[in-house]
């Protein structure tokens, strides 16, 4: 399977796409996506790396520019990206040499004015010669002023039309940040031509269709899963751990937050988390942040005979197989916080809205900047935001579906994700805590390789899947079921099957590749009784599992490490590799002794 999406870090270029429509039929030109670029463009520095720039060319698709009178190349290309043979003469040659390979055939010491000139799409340049500038983090940003400003045209391999910048700031930036939407069938086209190439790996993008378990039982009765050994010794330990440990965040993303209590932690949790980056303390809150804060802590869009306690919805159902671990720890030394997929509940809008606001704001101004975000950087937050919501009802309110035996499903947008994704690797950066997403859902036919923010003090953690009608498959197989295959590549999530999931009653999806083959994945009971099983649940509970641990056995990272995170990530997928265990068989090679995960001296 080829990587979909081209992430350039070391050469200074990111490509993603989100998703603002889902197709798995013919393309709806009424749907779009938008795309953000990511790249360095302090090309006028002296000593900039003439090999960064070939890889911000390689990385750039070609656009169509008019000609104009008296027009020469060096006079285009000083207009448009401030990149001069007198001030930056290696990077000139490199570019010079670029377009010569995308206008074959043409004199450029006679064009032609009303003709086209095939340039690549690169940022500009500071505006000033070489020498010393400012280290200036924050991007410049470039912008589809309408949605029809930026077109790809097929037959020409090229875009037409033009990004508008807003308002640069003040000093010269080293980055510049590219959106601009296309229709889904001329995204899909860009993608195909570019991957063409053979320098580009780029994702087809698509809405996120999110399957979630297929069956399900009002069941109060829950059975038990940690031996009592087990669960007294967890409860001591974590009694008695120390305020130099860890207090780890578990996140759970699904359908709805399944309580007022919930709902409650989850308000606190986001709004707390968004006034932790200092790059924004300037800034007045955010329109979805002024909602949030008024609403209140209850939940009153959703019946109460549809929240938790009862077992009717799947965020209801995982905080039922939970309730035997959070009870072991009543201080919440690990926090339990339940984020919705979508505005599957009113309550859900304003918290959506602004993960993705911060999300954006953070491309725009990351931590680390040496200067504070702007008003103007955060209303172009909140529009990219709006534009995000208003392209595609993925995101917009949609009732929610209690279980009534079938599969049930839900949308959400790749963007959202990849905010999520943003927020938590910043969030836990800046306070030093680290954070366990958990997904208890797979996504069947994922369009798009969704951009998760590298380089996180966390862990991702997602369900293998029950399989379809009661048949198992295969994650690590066509057609890759998502996100448990990115177990096996890029190795960023932990992959969890249901070790009780043997009967017919209980599927579990594997990953039992040969074993050279080493994948993240793990293997844990996800039975919550007779009736209810399933890898949704297993899930968090290895994620809970992964917090403790964090508690038990870790020494909290101080601000003035520069490095720990750094050795921390280094080290992680070793913890789940060192758990499996040498059995042919799947279950006896992913089943782990919880006491070794938690530092135990007993195996339990």
């Amino acid at each position: 399977m080829k990587s979909l999406a081209l992430f350039l870090f070391a050469t200074g270029a990111i490509w993603s796409l989100s998703p603002s429509a889902f197709a798995q039929t013919p393309a709806n030109p009424g749907k779009y996506v938008i795309v953000w670029r990511q790249t360095r463009n302090d090309f006028h520095s002296a000593d900039f790396p003439i090999d960064a720039f070939d890889a911000i060319l390689d990385s750039s698709p070609p656009r169509a520019v008019p000609i104009g009178k008296n027009d020469t190349v060096s006079a285009v290309v000083r207009r448009l990206f401030n990149i001069s043979q007198h001030w930056t003469p290696a990077v000139y040659d490199a570019l010079l040499a670029s377009i010569k390979r995308l206008n074959p055939g043409i004199d450029f010491r006679k064009l032609t004015p009303g003709k086209t000139l095939k340039l690549p799409q690169l940022p500009s340049t500071g505006k000033s010669s070489p020498g010393p500038t400012p280290r200036n983090r924050v991007p410049n940003l470039l912008a589809a002023i309408r949605g029809d400003s930026f077109k790809w045209s097929e037959a020409n391999a090229q875009f037409t039309g033009f990004l508008a910048r807003a308002k640069q700031v003040a000093r010269a930036a080293q980055t510049e940040l590219q959106y601009f939407r296309l229709p889904l069938d001329q995204a899909k086209k860009y993608i195909e031509a570019m991957a063409a190439s053979g320098t580009f790996a780029f994702g087809q993008s698509g809405r996120i269709t999110v399957a979630l378990a297929d069956a399900g039982a009002d069941a109060q009765q829950v059975d038990p899963i940690l031996s009592e050994a087990l669960a007294t010794k967890i409860r001591n330990a974590l009694a008695v751990s120390s305020d130099n440990s860890p207090r780890p965040v578990i996140v759970i993303l699904d359908d709805s937050i399944p309580d007022s209590a919930s709902y409650k932690a989850a308000k606190e949790f986001v709004l707390s988390a968004s006034k932790v980056f200092p790059n924004f303390a300037q800034l007045k809150p955010s329109s979805y942040a002024q909602r949030l804060t008024m609403q209140s802590d209850l939940i009153s869009s959703t019946t109460s005979d549809l929240l938790y306690p009862h077992l009717r919805l799947h965020a209801g159902m995982i905080h039922k197989a939970l309730d035997e671990f959070t009870a072991l720890d009543p201080e919440s030394a690990v926090k339990v916080i339940y984020l919705p997929l979508t505005a599957t509940q009113t309550e859900a809008i304003p918290i959506i809205r602004q993960i993705l606001y911060i999300g954006q704001l953070l491309k725009l101004c990351p931590p680390g900047s040496q200067y504070t975000a702007t008003a103007e950087q955060a209303a172009e937050a909140e529009r990219l935001t709006e534009q995000i919501i208003q392209d595609d009802n993925a995101l917009g309110f949609a009732a929610l579906q209690p279980f009534t035996g079938g599969q049930l499903t839900v949308s959400t947008d790749s963007m959202y994700l990849e905010s999520l994704s943003i927020f938590l690797k910043y969030y836990s950066d800046l306070t030093r805590r680290p954070h366990i997403l958990s997904f208890s859902w797979t996504v069947p036919d994922l369009q798009l390789t969704t951009f998760f923010q590298p380089g996180a003090y966390g862990w991702k953690v997602t369900a293998a899947g029950n399989g379809a009608n009661g048949q198992a498959i295969n994650v690590l197989r066509p057609p890759y079921l998502q996100f448990a295959y990115r177990g096996l590549d890029p190795k960023d999530f932990v992959v969890v099957a249901n070790s009780t999931g043997s009967s017919a009653t209980c599927t579990s999806n594997t990953f039992d590749d040969p074993p050279e083959v080493r994948v993240l994945g793990l293997a844990f009971p996800g039975n919550i009784n007779a009736t209810l099983c399933g890898t949704s649940f297993s899930a968090p509970r290895v994620a809970w599992l992964l917090g403790a641990r964090e508690v038990l056995t870790q020494k909290k990272i101080g601000a003035d490490n520069a490095a720990g995170i750094d050795v921390w990530i280094g080290l992680k997928e070793g913890v789940i590799l060192d758990l499996q265990r040498p059995s042919s068989q799947f279950i006896g090679r992913y089943s782990f002794d919880v006491g070794k995960l938690l530092g135990f001296t007993q195996p339990y």
